[in-house]
């Protein structure tokens, strides 16, 4: 099924045929998921009860009413399961509260259904409870919790660097200076992992600002905040790997600052934040940093190596388009910084397929609360990316405070190109980059055929 109303998704939800298919446990995750976006709580409740109050056909013999009450009966248990289901996993105190005291009057009818077993209100009766003393959907539903708990448990506990004794001796000389440290100073012994780690800091903290939930289902036509925020940092890391690299005066300097750089990516990518490591190769890989043919003769074929497996891994073109990225994400329950880039992609293909399906099937006339057709296929599909995004929403244990000498640098020295025209400085880094090592002068290609149409007057 392609589309369906509330009140039909609900039917087949509590169907006796239909829920024998066990692919309706992700149907049901999808519908509790985004029901808020196509039906309000109480709505949603109202169709609940309704399925659940229907009444036998008139007319019926004593067999077929036998057979429609047994039928009504299997309707019932499963509409009391799918309200249980609610309050227990799916339940948001913000958007629902307002509904727990008819869903209390709804538990009381429960009980006192002849036809039902007693445990069928006994467990609605807990799951309100739990909902109505304010023991779940504070934050985060039931389901996102043990998400991220499990991914909590799962994160790897990252021991102190060989860096981390001399950062309070840096973090001393940049107060008395009042000036940022110098990127070479991370060229040392573990400042590679400290960068890395600090990176992930931050950039954890910018997808952390909202629910994977909220970060797919944003309004279409306008783009979510974390996805602008996210697009402006990296945009700013590429730019400071241009200006750390080209700011050094000699060709070896500069060639160590590539290196480290080509260090962190890795890094970065081992721990899990793709972001910052796709930020940083890219930062490396533009034409104002690879031109530099005398510094990249100085790079090690070891860094260079390992830039080509970053290449490699962050595949963008071709149709395995960012597959090993994909792969690699999904390997593991434990934190990571992803792509938003490639979450944004994915949000906008399967909407814009909606759009096709629209048109192409639904009526005008269905524009009614409950009488709206859904696409459940698209649902579907983005209930995929949300669990997706939240297998790896748990916090990182990097043993790197916030407010930590090395995330300051590092946020101090790429905030400011936030707000910098990219363009500008594109161009301006450019031409640094020429400065530094001119291009070669422009080979004078005419044949002899054009050199014999100029002495025959073809051209002034």
């Amino acid at each position: 099924m392609l589309l369906a109303t509330v009140s039909e998704f609900v039917r087949m939800l509590t169907d006796e045929y239909e829920t024998v298919d066990l692919d309706n446990l992700a149907l049901l995750d999808a519908f509790f998921l985004f029901f808020r976006e196509f039906v309000t709580p109480k709505d949603l409740f109202l169709i609940l009860r309704a399925r659940f109050d229907e009444q036998p056909p008139l007319c019926l013999e004593m067999i077929q009413l036998s057979n429609w009450i047994r039928y009504q009966t299997i309707v019932k248990l499963h509409v009391v399961r799918m309200i249980s289901t609610w309050l227990d996993r799916y339940y948001l105190a913000a958007p629902d509260f307002a509904i727990l005291k008819s869903i209390s009057r709804f538990a009381d009818t429960v009980a006192s259904d002849r036809n039902l077993p007693q445990h069928a209100a006994i467990l609605l009766q807990t799951h309100l409870r739990t909902c109505l003393n304010g023991e779940k959907g504070q934050q985060h539903n039931v389901v996102l919790q043990q998400i991220i708990d499990l991914g909590t448990s799962n994160a790897q506990e990252y021991r102190p660097t060989k860096f981390e004794p001399f950062i309070p001796v840096l973090q001393q000389a940049s107060e008395r200076s009042r000036s940022l440290a110098d990127i070479l100073i991370f060229h040392n012994k573990g400042g590679a992992e400290e960068l890395a780690r600090g990176l992930t800091v931050i950039e954890s903290q910018i997808f952390h600002r909202c629910t994977p939930l909220d970060l797919v289902g944003y309004v279409e036509g306008q783009s979510h905040p974390v996805f602008e925020k996210m697009q402006r940092w990296s945009a700013a890391v590429n730019l400071f790997v241009s200006q750390c690299i080209l700011e050094r005066r000699d060709t070896e300097a500069r060639a160590q600052a590539f290196e480290l750089f080509v260090e962190v990516a890795v890094l970065c990518k081992t721990i899990r934040n793709y972001s910052s490591a796709l930020s940083l190769m890219l930062g490396l890989q533009t034409s104002r940093i690879s031109r530099l043919r005398e510094m990249m003769s100085l790079v090690s074929e070891r860094h260079l190596a390992m830039l080509a497996g970053l290449g490699g891994f962050f595949n963008f073109r071709g149709s395995a388009q960012w597959q090993n990225y994909r792969d690699d994400l999904r390997s593991q329950h434990s934190p990571a910084v992803p792509l938003l880039v490639v979450v944004q992609a994915d949000v906008i293909k399967i909407k814009a397929a909606r759009e096709v399906v629209r048109n192409k099937y639904i009526p005008k006339s269905h524009n009614t609360p409950t009488g709206k057709l859904i696409d459940i296929h698209m649902y579907r599909k983005l209930r995929n990316v949300v669990r997706e995004l939240e297998s790896c929403y748990a916090p990182y244990k990097l043993r790197v405070p916030d407010n930590s000498f090395v995330t300051r640098w590092l946020y101090m020295s790429i905030r400011p190109f936030e707000d910098k025209d990219y363009e500008t400085y594109d161009r301006k880094y450019h031409e640094e980059s020429k400065k530094i090592e001119p291009p070669p002068p422009a080979i004078d290609r005419r044949s002899w055929v054009q050199d014999e149409l100029w002495a025959l007057g073809y051209w002034d």
